[in-house]
């Protein structure tokens, strides 16, 4: 396969701004006269600054006004130079990944004036990225995945050939639904709440990024595609490979494309033309989404091909406000709990009309 692209976010990923920020939207509230305190912030971290600010003057019953982000941003001036500081891998790894030949590029939710403020103090040019993104440049920021297909466009790739770099779960969801793959640093959440958003590997220290953007292309040797909806999907083939697992053993094509039709978000893994995976979603688009029928190729599994169709339904724009998700498993607990489900805690309050599947 190709190199992946690499489509950085700034703040937590590149330098360690996070306190420095919040130090500063904190002040900035508190001469509003909105007692706002550091831990507010957390929320609403990688969202852009709008949101930053606006979230936390929403929990105190004001409203946003943008008088409020000029003064952040003015604190944030006069404190950046002392206070930014740079991870001390950020250097090694992106000299390492352009030793690669690795293209590159940085979206950021930040407005213009962070981001310039934060590459001229950690010495980092604007030529080291083929393009650089910020919150003024798209209208839905994070988790919306308008900036990540925007950065991946303007260098000339697609996402789909992509690792998004992040720190945040909005960024990390951003990067998904823009059908990248995401690579997360614990620099902002915990692991276990990064995996959960749906990224793909987390590592500690973004000096190890070159290497673990390696083992991703490792994992992804098969070289397979995601498609996306009825016309694309080779029912025949989905047929097959349903006919194989225990829940649906004997299914016929007609009971196959009729779920499929009246399914919310269909989703093949296809390497070449032959279809080596399927999965579907039923959902109200806005509470509830139920995930099922998902099955991959024997010969095509631990590759990431029913994770990669997984993470697309869950991060899948048109299910971005969806809280509750489920599912039925009888044998892979294991596979869904690494991409944030667990067993209901309300097991006693299910219920359902089960009855033999007809002949159809």
């Amino acid at each position: 396969m190709k190199k992946l692209g690499i489509l950085f976010d700034m703040d937590g990923v590149l330098v360690d701004s996070e306190q420095v920020i919040t130090a500063a939207a904190c002040e900035a509230l508190n001469q509003y006269g909105i007692p706002a305190r550091r831990e507010d912030f957390k929320p609403f971290t990688g969202m852009g600054e709008n949101r930053f600010l606006g979230g936390v003057c929403e929990k105190y019953g004001r409203a946003f006004e943008l008088p409020m982000k000029a003064l952040c941003y003015e604190i944030y001036g006069q404190m950046v130079d002392v206070e930014l500081k740079i991870y001390a891998g950020t250097k090694p790894m992106l000299k390492a990944l352009q030793a690669q030949g690795r293209k590159m590029a940085l979206a950021s939710s930040a407005d213009m004036i962070k981001v310039k403020h934060n590459l001229r103090v950690a010495d980092i040019p604007f030529s080291t990225f083929l393009t650089v993104l910020t919150g003024d440049d798209v209208e839905r920021k994070k988790p919306f995945p308008d900036i990540y297909l925007t950065a991946a466009e303007r260098s000339g790739l697609q996402a789909s050939s992509c690792v998004v770099v992040e720190d945040a779960v909005s960024g990390v969801q951003a990067a998904k639904a823009a059908g990248a793959y995401a690579i997360a640093v614990t620099t902002s959440f915990e692991e276990a709440t990064l995996l959960a958003a749906g990224a793909d590997l987390v590592i500690e220290d973004i000096a190890l990024l070159p290497e673990a953007v390696g083992r991703l292309e490792t994992a992804l040797c098969s070289d397979f595609e995601l498609r996306e909806g009825y016309e694309a999907m080779d029912f025949g083939r989905v047929t097959e490979l349903l006919a194989m697992m225990p829940w649906s053993q004997g299914i016929a094509r007609a009971e196959v494309e009729k779920g499929a039709q009246n399914s919310t978000i269909l989703i093949g893994a296809f390497d070449g033309e032959k279809q080596i995976g399927y999965a579907r979603a039923l959902s109200d688009k806005t509470r509830y989404c139920y995930l099922m029928d998902v099955c991959v190729d024997p010969e095509s599994r631990r590759n990431g091909v029913g994770r990669a169709m997984v993470d697309r339904i869950l991060n899948h724009p048109e299910l971005l406000g969806v809280y509750q998700w489920m599912l039925y498993t009888s044998s892979a607990q294991e596979f869904y709990r690494g991409l944030g489900f667990e067993e209901t805690k309300h097991a006693a309050n299910i219920m359902e009309i089960r009855s033999v599947r007809p002949r159809r």
